[in-house]
């Protein structure tokens, strides 16, 4: 698919490495699918201000198109998710950002979770024990009225984790006010934030404050942008001050960018995984300077071998066989910077807690000047939590 005549606007940059290519007969060559494609349609996200474009749904129709999702903005309609067969999206794209309301067009992209894969077992939890949680807890365990969302597969009707679950969720994947996790990868992490403490049962999370589970994920563990976008958002208007995202992509998403944007100005702290590529490669959202990036750490306060890495990271935290909750009233050791984000959304829940005013840049910093300063003085590629 040859774009390069159409006038495209530099700001649509994704153009020069758009992920296919198409055949004579409609079909996608030379791809790694890393969005939505179901064989002969792709998905595209439209995000535009204003009002809807006049010829947007006529536009539709005449590519023998349709709408798959929406996703809004204080109540406003701000993206549409259209799907497009593959041998009419160039014309698709070439109507379409000809208008002066569209801000971007691009692939829904596919997103991955980061895992590799009195309170009994606390003594299996290195984690909270080396960034101190039990010391923390001489001063604060955390407060109720503040509320933490996971962004993820859900979360499952775990006996450790009831007593702090609230039903303020949403499953995006399969449209319906019951984000149960089928996974297990989303359970895992919301036990780390928020497993029951002192109830003589299982391990003990970080803060005793709110979840709520944003389902963004299917039970394969992956998720698309427009999913992830709308749990985003909605987690932020559910009154979320702090958002855990343990998943992430190589590929940009504006549309993931926006959402993230609209829960940072309304109070929000984002906190993400930076990836397990081994290497210094950015990893989206974790990337995007709204977004608080965690790397992971192992025992030794030395980075696990499979943590990315990198100058945009602002924090690392234990990622290495991280034992918490799991699927079935189970229990189980899971890796990952997705075993590391949670470390740092509980302790910003704690925080948050203790210093119910502070805004969400002011938990940021308080995150960042906190933490144990490894290695030469002064900020560098790698720093460990210390509460």
């Amino acid at each position: 698919m040859n774009l390069s005549s159409f006038g495209i606007s530099e700001e649509h940059l994704w153009f020069k490495q758009w992920p296919f290519n198409v055949n004579n007969s409609g079909e996608l060559s030379e791809s790694s699918f890393e969005f939505a494609y179901n064989g002969s349609h792709v998905e595209l996200v439209v995000g535009f201000h204003g009002e809807k474009p006049l010829e947007f749904t006529s536009l539709i129709t005449k590519e023998k198109g349709f709408i798959t999702n929406q996703i809004s903005l204080n109540d406003s309609i701000r993206g549409f998710v259209v799907s497009i067969p593959t041998n009419k999206v160039s014309k698709f794209l070439k109507a379409i950002l000809l208008n002066e309301n569209v801000d971007f067009v691009e692939p829904n992209w596919k997103f991955y979770i980061d895992a590799t894969v009195n309170d009994p077992e606390w003594i299996n939890q290195w984690g909270p024990a080396k960034i101190e949680a039990n010391i923390a807890w001489d001063a604060q365990k955390g407060d109720y009225s503040v509320l933490v969302a996971v962004v993820d597969t859900g979360i499952y009707n775990h006996s450790d984790l009831a007593a702090n679950y609230v039903a303020l969720g949403y499953d995006w994947v399969n449209d319906d006010s019951d984000p149960t996790d089928d996974h297990g990868h989303g359970t895992h992490c919301a036990g780390i934030i928020a497993a029951t403490l002192n109830n003589s049962k299982g391990i003990a999370g970080l803060a005793q404050v709110r979840v709520i589970a944003e389902k963004g994920f299917a039970d394969n563990g992956i998720g698309y942008s427009d999913d992830l976008a709308n749990a985003i958002i909605h987690a932020a208007n559910q009154g979320a001050r702090i958002i855990s995202c343990s998943w992430g992509s190589s590929q940009e998403s504006q549309l993931i960018h926006v959402a993230i944007k609209y829960a940072t100005n309304i109070g929000a702290l984002v906190i993400a995984a930076a990836g397990n590529s081994a290497s210094n490669s950015r990893h989206y959202p974790a990337a995007y300077d709204e977004v608080v990036a965690v790397t992971a750490t192992n025992e030794n306060d030395n980075p696990a071998s499979f943590t990315t890495y990198g100058d945009w990271v602002d924090l690392a935290a234990p990622g290495t066989s991280i034992y918490s909750t799991y699927l079935w009233d189970y229990y189980l050791s899971m890796s990952g910077t997705s075993m590391a984000c949670p470390h740092v959304a509980g302790v910003a829940a704690l925080v948050l807690s203790q210093y119910p005013t502070m805004s969400n840049e002011q938990v940021r910093s308080q995150l960042l000047y906190t933490a144990d300063d490894l290695g030469a003085v002064g900020f560098d590629v790698f720093m460990v939590m210390e509460e």
